[in-house]
């Protein structure tokens, strides 16, 4: 419904809970939002993972924070940003998702910087600093470490590669302010599509840190993350602590699943709550989706939990069907395995029925791993999409 006035009738109005119009009654919005990050106030709360990282900050080290996309792994940051903003720190949140070009980089740092600066406490810090910064590119840097980014490439210029190197040593200019620094790198590791040494020149800043700013880096491709933190060969080789981020318990969810239809004036059974939590096998992003779609059913029993995971995972269909599409035969095979419940994925039976080689199955369960389709811990690998094993098994629909 618009909220613009239509001629001859009565103007809109709205209050938190009520759309009241003339012609008609709208009650009760629906609270469950699946298609964004969600606020700290409305999203499933990870006391545990925000406690840790909120800890390593204030000792001034270093996380790193690991999830399958839709994870809750954005949600969480900005959780822990909200705290740490409201206990005075800054906070620049950075998000490096599909970054191509040096110039992407840059763009994605100051927008960073940006939000975490201009706001009300800092806003006139943030005019000085811009200046400063705008002025330190111009002048250009000397000693830029040309050898460890190939200017040569497209958009490699010496503006772009002088801006990232002044966004990077940003935390030394506000050191005099007295106030704690954090830097988020979301998505941390698409900056080496922009450069494959792009975490050497990193730690050629951050190394100078110490004392000054606090650093997170996240990331949905759990394998790839870890290998730049854990191989001796890349830079950055154990200098952040690991946060992973586990199922959220269901008795989690069935309570934010039950308050939030409280506090929006409508009631659920407990009973449904853990129906659906049960069903979500700890997916927050799943969780909301078929919350969303049980706020409107007509009952909000089990069967309304069934009908709503069915509304949802139709939803869903058309990004499954992506997935699956991108997928190689091998990849399809091994999804299709884990899916089943298998969990000696090289075994010789699991081989056999996949009609695949050893090092070929190895290879496509390591990548779905690395993209955080499957996840794998000491009871073997999962689906981490609780949607996707039930598209697999869904009748095809034909026109």
């Amino acid at each position: 419904m618009s909220s613009a006035t239509v001629a001859g009738e009565a103007p809109a109005r709205y209050s938190r809970d009520v759309l009241v119009h003339s012609r008609c009654t709208v009650t009760q919005i629906n609270p469950f939002s699946y298609d964004r990050p969600l606020t700290p106030g409305d999203a499933i709360d990870r006391p545990l993972e925000r406690s840790t990282m909120a800890d390593l900050a204030f000792s001034g080290q270093t996380s790193r924070l690991a999830a399958p996309r839709r994870y809750g792994k954005t949600t969480l940051i900005g959780a822990l940003a909200a705290e740490l903003r409201s206990l005075r720190w800054i906070v620049a949140v950075s998000d490096f998702s599909r970054c191509r070009t040096i110039e992407d980089v840059g763009e994605r740092l100051y927008d960073g910087w940006r939000r975490g600066l201009d706001r009300r406490g800092t806003s006139t810090l943030w005019k000085r600093v811009n200046r400063e910064l705008e002025a330190t590119v111009e002048a250009g840097i000397s000693g830029l470490a040309r050898a460890s980014v190939k200017r040569r490439q497209a958009g490699r210029g010496e503006r772009p590669l002088a801006r990232v190197h002044a966004l990077l040593a940003l935390p030394e200019r506000l050191a005099s302010e007295k106030r704690r620094v954090l830097v988020v790198f979301d998505e941390f590791q698409d900056l080496l599509t922009a450069d494959d040494d792009f975490d050497g020149l990193l730690r050629s800043h951050v190394q100078h840190h110490a004392g000054i700013a606090s650093y997170c880096y996240a990331g949905s491709q759990v394998s790839l993350l870890r290998a730049l933190f854990e191989d001796r060969r890349r830079p950055l080789f154990g200098q952040a602590r690991e946060v992973a981020l586990s199922p959220i318990p269901e008795e989690a969810i069935a309570g934010w699943v039950q308050a939030r239809f409280e506090a929006a004036g409508k009631s659920v059974p407990a009973e449904s709550a853990r129906a659906l939590a049960a069903g979500a096998h700890g997916h927050p992003q799943r969780a909301a989706m078929v919350a969303h779609f049980l706020w409107n059913r007509p009952r909000l029993n089990e069967e309304g939990v069934r009908a709503a995971e069915s509304e949802a995972l139709s939803a869903a269909s058309g990004e499954l069907e992506q997935l699956w599409s991108a997928l190689t035969r091998a990849q399809r095979q091994v999804l299709g395995a884990v899916a089943e419940g298998e969990t000696k994925l090289l075994s010789a039976a699991s081989l056999e029925s996949m009609g695949l080689g050893k090092s070929t199955a190895q290879q496509a369960r390591d990548l779905l791993e690395a993209e955080g389709h499957i996840r794998v811990d000491s009871s073997g690998p999962s689906l981490a999409d609780p949607f996707l094993a039930r598209w697999l098994s869904r009748p095809i629909q034909r026109p």
